[in-house]
């Protein structure tokens, strides 16, 4: 048992393990490892764009809440009689049509 614990440890690869061939011949493994690597860096690229996304989503989403405070607040106005009917729809209207511009 001891033997098996003072392996050479120059040696990279066990004795006691019988590794198929391929795993050792470099012109199997390179191009393993050079697709791999590839592939890598287009998971993270895919991930860095998916985090940009989110990003930008979440700056949307705050103003848009922001957008639904300000049209909530001026319901509550038009409600509670604070400006005359004329110019609630008015008022109101354009505040939809600011909302809408600043969405885009």
């Amino acid at each position: 048992e001891l033997a098996y614990y003072r392996q050479d440890t120059n040696s990279s690869v066990p004795n006691k393990i019988d590794l198929p061939p391929w795993v050792l011949d470099e012109k199997v493994t390179h191009p393993l490892f050079c697709i791999y690597d590839e592939r890598i860096y287009e998971l993270e690229a895919a991930c860095k764009e998916a985090n940009e996304h989110k990003r930008n989503f979440c700056k949307d989403d705050e103003n848009l809440a922001e957008q639904n405070e300000i049209l909530s607040r001026e319901i509550e106005r038009i409600q509670l009689g604070n400006l005359d009917q004329k110019d609630n729809i008015t008022e109101l209207s354009q505040n939809m049509t600011d909302a809408a511009v600043e969405m885009e």
